[in-house]
């Protein structure tokens, strides 16, 4: 889900909304009202509500939604608050369980939905919350005015389903999910290994930002190399040959005729060489290969660390191992239930794929792909980092206070085998 939203939806049928002239004012699905506004937001939607709720007689449904981190629900009714439920704790704001016979009755839901309040209202994940609210509500409640053409009606299934699976019998966890390591740092959306710290401030392509390099240690934690003492806008794009050093892309000019370079750095951060290359948008976007000793590949060239040459060879052969040629094929979102969104895949060497399935979700599978382990990261799920016989993952905890480009909290877990 991500992102931060504020949405309303009005229990029954009205065709304007006082106090809203630039709202826009739908019937999604029969007997709710739902209300887009470019006004609507975090720590605004509430008080609107609350407004609009003095105008009118029908109750009115008012989310705030913050970076999967945070959700509030608010039902008010003649400018009075009636009903609240918060499902997760978060920064100074605490838990706070909703009243399903508060809920069930300002809604005129039958009397019996009661205990299906009961088993949303026990969920703690924020972006869970709004789905199962949907589900048992029948109103859109992800809804952001610039996407208010492609709202559809909520699946009614989906409490159904994720009912089925809380009774279902539970898994004995066959892997481990260690918390490694926090730091304050940002870490970029891209996956790559060196990890890159980025400190954005206000401008994402700011050529003074300072730009950090960190590997996993033999301990598994974050050890930081070096900063990276070049201007300009490097790409999220990183190679690393022990004893050879490091790669990196830098983009200097987004003009109709952008430069590109290729940068090889020794272990210690010192520049060994400079390449101006062609600008290749697919070449941009590769991550590198470490071919042997002496090459690493990326996006159609080939790098010579001995004799410091640049070689355009093409399409590179699939450098894949055995295990992710096995699974290269497997739509796994067919082996997994419908409320599981597959993000990302990779291997944990011995035992099988691991998914990123919602935000941070994670699901280990044995080679014969049964679910072996449900884990849950700490935060949002953002990399992958195979290192030998483990598995680490980057997770990223987003600070109330912060935008989207500023610091927050980082963390580092790291799965392994038990067996």
């Amino acid at each position: 889900m991500g992102g931060k939203f504020g949405s309303i939806n009005i229990k029954g049928t009205i065709t304007s909304v006082p106090l809203l002239s630039n709202a826009t004012v739908c019937e999604i699905v029969h007997g709710w009202t739902t209300v887009a506004c470019d006004d609507f937001g975090w720590g605004t939607t509430h008080k609107i509500a609350q407004n609009i709720s003095k105008m009118i007689k029908e109750t009115v449904l008012s989310t705030e939604y913050y970076d999967d981190d945070y959700a509030e629900f608010i039902l008010f009714r003649n400018g009075k608050r009636i009903a609240i439920h918060i499902p997760t704790e978060y920064e100074g704001f605490t838990r706070r369980v909703g009243n399903p016979k508060s809920f069930s009755y300002a809604l005129s839901m039958a009397p019996g939905d009661e205990k299906l309040f009961r088993i949303v209202f026990a969920e703690t994940d924020p972006s869970t919350s709004v789905k199962l609210m949907e589900s048992l509500l029948g109103c859109p409640i992800d809804v952001r005015a610039d996407t208010l053409e492609t709202i559809t009606p909520p699946v009614h299934t989906y409490l159904d389903i994720y009912h089925e699976q809380k009774n279902a019998k539970r898994i004995k966890n066959q892997t481990r999910f260690i918390l490694n390591d926090e730091k304050d740092l940002y870490f970029g959306w891209h996956p790559t290994y060196p990890i890159v710290h980025r400190a954005c401030g206000k401008s994402y392509r700011n050529d003074n930002n300072p730009q950090e390099l960190y590997v996993i240690d033999d301990e598994g934690k974050l050890h930081r190399l070096f900063e990276i003492d070049i201007s300009g806008y490097l790409n999220e794009n990183f190679g690393f040959s022990y004893g050879y050093g490091i790669t990196t892309l830098q983009y200097k000019d987004f003009g109709e005729n952008p430069l590109q370079w290729l940068y090889i750095f020794s272990d210690d951060g010192i520049l060994l060489d400079k390449k101006e290359l062609k600008f290749c948008d697919g070449l941009s976007h590769t991550k590198p290969v470490i071919l042997d000793n002496s090459h690493i590949y990326l996006g159609g060239m080939r790098y010579n660390f001995r004799e410091r040459t640049v070689e355009w060879i093409g399409e590179l052969t699939s450098q894949m191992s055995e295990e992710e040629m096995w699974y290269k094929d497997i739509t796994f979102s067919d082996l997994l239930p419908s409320t599981d969104l597959v993000i990302q895949t990779a291997i944990l060497p011995g035992v099988g794929p691991v998914l990123h399935v919602g935000n941070s979700g994670i699901v280990v599978m044995n080679k014969e792909l049964q679910i072996i382990s449900r884990h849950n990261a700490k935060g949002w799920i953002r990399h992958f980092i195979p290192k030998g016989d483990r598995l680490f993952i980057i997770s990223y905890r987003q600070e109330k206070t912060t935008s989207r480009w500023e610091n927050g909290k980082f963390n580092m877990g790291v799965i392994i085998k038990v067996w």
